[in-house]
């Protein structure tokens, strides 16, 4: 019983413990620890807490890493046996490899962080979003809606009822 109490006390201190805190420490300026009750309090809200633990993003983004790695990797391989370097094919290849993974990683980050934060002020704000930009924010909702169906619709003004 002990230990099952335990367990579950390390679970909730986990679930706030995700990379989606850093998103409203940056936009807001909240604690780590607020943060993470925030986002947790947020996505549960509108319907999508699967979000969270879902890195949709995060498979396509690595995906995209390693493909620069090895796009470069072959180049390295073609460019030292064009040139007839005495350099072995295989170290050419994995220092480039090497490389474009680490460089790509980097630039792959901050673009998820980006997707992040997009999806934190949509679900925060989502009015906000869509007056600033409306045809983004509604081609962002209904591809949150193919994916997540559970999550809560926002209803939108059309074009022809906004006033000029």
């Amino acid at each position: 019983c002990v230990l099952k109490c335990i367990v579950l006390l390390f679970e909730d201190i986990l679930e706030y413990f995700n990379q989606w805190a850093y998103i409203f420490v940056g936009l807001y300026g909240t604690t780590y620890l607020q943060s993470g009750k925030s986002v947790l309090e947020l996505f549960t809200a509108r319907g999508c807490s699967a979000i969270i633990s879902d890195g949709l993003s995060t498979y396509f983004m690595n995906a995209v890493v390693m493909t620069v790695g090895f796009g470069c990797g072959a180049l390295a391989v073609v460019g030292t046996s064009i040139s007839a370097s005495a350099l072995n094919p295989w170290v050419a290849f994995w220092t480039c490899f090497v490389a474009a993974t680490i460089i790509s990683g980097i630039m792959m980050n901050a673009v998820q962080g980006a997707v992040k934060a997009v999806m934190v002020c949509y679900f925060d704000h989502p009015g906000k979003m869509f007056q600033n930009h409306p045809e983004e924010t509604n081609a962002l909702a209904n591809g949150i809606a193919l994916v997540f169906p559970s999550a809560i619709e926002f209803d939108f003004p059309t074009a022809s009822s906004t006033t000029v």
